[in-house]
């Protein structure tokens, strides 16, 4: 509005209504001598507060009062009082000014401030996102253990079927195969026998009623004629084991021999059983249970892992959980978990056990040229193992590092994801030299 009145009532029409804000009762300022086609009148501005009755907002109602032509160009006279008045207003004016544009510049800082905020926002949202993601792949990757610790639990479960069933089958091959047996008088001379006794007796098919103090046997067994004597005297078996000169093992059974509807005693029957394959047998179901007791021992490790790493809070609890579980299950000294920077290409330390500054400090980013364990695993993508880097001629711009590690021995084994890309590495330390089984080299 200001801008449409003339110029000789701008400043007035400016200091009124700055005036009227705020007050109820109407503002008469002083007249104001106005040239209209070159007379020179006097105009007042009468400004007054009024209730709007629509909208309910207060209106500024401004009244021209034109007190008329003069004759005097009061124009032209000297108004000190008018001019310190003007200047007084002015100044406010742009104070005022200055204030308004304190607030808009304020205002426009607040704006960059939320703006900035925002985008902070933003990239928080994105990593919770990203995180979000990861934690979805890793559980999809803990599905997979799963998945896989079910297929070794059936196939631990097949092979004690499989032991089960060789027991079997050797028990009904025992009960099929011709048994070595030599028939004996009350006298204990030789009745008849079996072939499969001359692997064990010097005799010959004319020994016949010969005294079996007479042969000669590759059995650890001097009580022999002892116990046939025993076995004629008290009429109840008697069994021993023995070995043979040339490592087999038997079960020798003495028996009476009955006759006559079982009524009658007519000598001693020995059955020499060849009880070597039984005993390999229960040594190997022996070291079977070792062995599946081990695997036991693993599967509940590695549950065990996977539950600290599914029930982790975050990413990082999950590799210290798995790193700390790897490391019991290798009995290692130290270990760290490498993670890759898909646009640098470079391997990242990002948990680590036992190691101080100057070792992360050397391995701190591991790229496809580098020569340490990890580097060679990142290339081949599959498992490196070093027995001792003190002999390993690509290893020498280790040692010094190694040394003050503590370390002798390391292996690094690459983490590959479902879609068969490598995505970090898991690398053990052993203090002392070390060598690699198939076993503790998965």
């Amino acid at each position: 509005m200001t801008e449409l009145v003339r110029a000789e009532l701008r400043d007035e029409l400016h200091a009124l209504l700055h005036r009227i804000d705020g007050v109820t009762e109407g503002q008469l300022p002083r007249f104001v001598p106005v040239k209209f086609n070159g007379d020179p009148h006097l105009v007042a501005l009468f400004a007054q507060r009024r209730q709007n009755q629509e909208t309910s907002r207060p209106d500024t109602l401004v009244t021209f009062l034109d007190a008329g032509r003069v004759k005097a160009d009061p124009m032209n006279a000297p108004h000190e009082a008018e001019t310190e008045t003007v200047r007084h207003l002015r100044d406010k004016l742009r104070q005022a000014e200055l204030r308004i544009e304190s607030v808009r510049d304020d205002h426009y800082l607040a704006n960059e401030d939320l703006r900035a905020a925002n985008e902070e926002l933003q990239s928080l949202n994105e990593e919770y996102r990203s995180t979000t993601e990861e934690l979805e792949t890793s559980k999809e990757e803990l599905q997979s253990v799963n998945e896989e610790l079910e297929t070794v639990n059936l196939q631990l479960r097949n092979k004690l079927e499989e032991v089960s069933r060789s027991n079997d089958d050797l028990e009904n091959l025992m009960a099929a195969t011709n048994v070595a047996t030599l028939f004996l008088t009350p006298e204990l001379r030789i009745k008849r026998f079996t072939p499969q006794v001359g692997e064990i007796f010097n005799i010959k098919s004319r020994d016949n009623d010969r005294p079996i103090g007479d042969l000669t046997h590759s059995l650890d067994y001097e009580a022999l004629e002892a116990d046939a004597r025993r076995v004629l005297t008290n009429l109840q078996p008697i069994e021993r084991e023995s070995t043979g000169r040339d490592g087999r093992f038997f079960s020798v059974r003495l028996s009476p021999y009955k006759s006559g509807g079982l009524r009658q005693i007519d000598g001693v029957v020995i059955t020499f059983i060849d009880v070597t394959a039984i005993k390999k047998a229960e040594a190997a179901v022996r070291e079977s249970e070792q062995k599946l007791a081990a695997e036991l021992n693993v599967m509940r490790r590695l549950h065990r892992m996977t539950l600290e790493v599914a029930t982790a809070p975050n990413m990082q609890e999950a590799l210290n959980h798995l790193l700390a579980a790897i490391m019991e299950f290798q009995a290692a000294d130290l270990g760290s978990v490498q993670l890759l920077d898909r646009e640098t290409q470079q391997l990242r330390i990002v948990a680590q056990h036992g190691f101080r500054a100057a070792f992360l400090k050397r391995f701190e980013q591991v790229g496809m040229d580098d020569d340490s364990s990890s580097g060679r695993a990142m290339r081949a993508r599959v498992p490196v193992h070093i027995s001792d880097v003190t002999t390993d001629a690509r290893y020498k711009p280790y040692l010094e590092t190694a040394s003050e590690a503590g370390y002798r021995a390391v292996q690094s084994t690459p983490l590959i994801n479902r879609k068969n890309e490598l995505v970090g590495m898991l690398s053990v330390h052993f203090r002392n030299p070390k060598e690699f089984t198939e076993r503790n080299s998965t």
